[in-house]
Parts: structure tokens; sequence; C-alpha cells
């Protein structure tokens, strides 16, 4: 095996290596999700996990002031259309994911 070839190697099996952490990550996250929020049975779709369509994951988590009691509480401008968000700080994770994949598959992850 070439020099380059060894190199190659090892950057793909690194790039893999961080993929499944990211991925450990992630699991580790909604492992660690209060039992209030897994108490329920939630529906969602994209924009609140895997895959979204958007840049960035809906940050509108139940527990806002908005959402425990919209009553007493107008929904602020910027949650306005946003689906409700209960499985947590998804985008630290789908973030590590996505770099996983750029230094994996290099400048053909940014096509």
């Amino acid at each position: 095996m070439t020099a380059h070839r060894r190199g190659a190697a090892a950057t793909n099996a690194t790039a893999a290596w961080s993929a499944v952490v990211a991925f450990g990550a992630l699991v580790m996250m909604l492992v660690s999700l209060p039992s209030s929020v897994l108490a329920k049975e939630e529906e969602y779709g994209v924009d609140v996990s895997f895959p979204i369509h958007k840049w960035e994951v809906s940050t509108n988590y139940p527990w806002l002031p908005h959402n425990a009691e919209p009553a007493n509480n107008p929904t602020p401008k910027q949650y306005e259309d946003m689906p409700i968000q209960p499985l947590g700080d998804i985008q630290t994770a789908y973030t590590s994911f996505l770099d996983g994949c750029k230094e994996h598959y290099g400048n053909k992850a940014r096509a």
C-alpha cells in the first residue's frame, strides 16, 4: 500500500469515526431528555428532527412560556409558525453530524 493510500484510509477512518461519535452524541441527548417530554407521544416532522429542509432545526421548546402557558404569554414573533421542538437541542447534534460528513467527503460535501 502506498503512503497516499494509507493516508486516505486513515482520513476515511477518522471521518467515519467522527460520524459515529456524532450519532452517539445524538443518541445520548435523546436518552437524557426529561421524562416529562418522553412521557407524551409527540408527532413531529421535518425541521424538528432529521432530515431538515431549513438551515436550522426548530428551537420552539415546549417549556418556553408561550407554549407552557399560552393564555398568559403571547407567542414571540421568532416562534410564530415554528413547530414545537420536543426533542431538545437537536441543532447541536445535527451540526456535528454534518461536520462529520464534510470532513469525510471534503469538497464533494460542499457541492
